[in-house]
């Protein structure tokens, strides 16, 4: 229970990195934080580190890994994560291979 907390304390301070709260807005530790958070198992962590990786904002754009994150928070039931990579999908036609390998 104490490491969800703090996954969702590392999300919440993530998102304010992203809009600049508290100071200037930095994606890369934004990304930074993301990852801990998604590596604790929590659900935001890895919707919102995929969008950030789909967009190369905060790091490198990686369409393929934000598909797999995506792909492995629909699995675990968030909510937004089936929309976001249905989205995704859509506007990345290049990862059809990738879609077709999924159970």
């Amino acid at each position: 229970r104490a490491a969800r907390g703090e996954a969702r304390a590392l999300v919440g301070l993530a998102l304010a990195r992203v809009r600049g709260e508290g100071g200037a807005a930095d994606p890369f530790e934004a990304v930074a934080l993301l990852r801990a958070a998604a590596a604790a198992g929590d659900l935001d962590a890895l919707t919102n580190l995929a969008i950030l990786l789909a967009a190369g904002h905060g790091a490198p754009a990686d369409l393929g890994e934000a598909a797999l994150l995506l792909r492995r928070a629909e699995q675990a039931g968030h909510v937004g994560a089936r929309s976001a990579l249905e989205t995704l999908l859509r506007a990345a036609p290049e990862l059809a291979a990738l879609r077709a390998r999924w159970p």
